[in-house]
């Protein structure tokens, strides 16, 4: 398995967490709530690099080998390596050979 081993910029980024959980809600405001399978906690990350040309075409030819299909490594931005994927990403040409990629990154089992 292939490690994503690209800097992301310092600003911009950020971290979500969800529990996979089944809640079941009455009629009276009472609800029960019970966490749903062995991995019921998962990261998504946002990611975005600004960088000369050369370096957001590696970027880009990572996620295109892995087509949001193929799992790689990812150390997060708390220094855990999980497994994910990347979903679709973004370009954005910021004037002469400074581009920008942001995708979301979303750890999968």
């Amino acid at each position: 398995m292939e490690t994503f081993n690209f800097k992301n910029d310092l600003e911009g980024n950020r971290s979500s967490y969800k529990f996979a959980k089944q809640v079941v809600k009455f009629g009276d405001g009472y609800e029960q709530r019970i966490s749903v399978g062995i991995n019921n906690k998962s990261g998504e990350w946002s990611y975005q690099r600004t960088a000369q040309l050369e370096e957001i075409n590696q970027i880009q030819a990572f996620f295109d080998r892995h087509q949001s299909v193929v799992s790689f490594i990812y150390k997060n931005p708390q220094s855990q390596s999980v497994k994910a994927v990347a979903e679709d990403y973004d370009l954005t040409c910021l004037g002469g050979k400074i581009w920008r990629i942001s995708t979301t990154i979303r750890q999968v089992f």
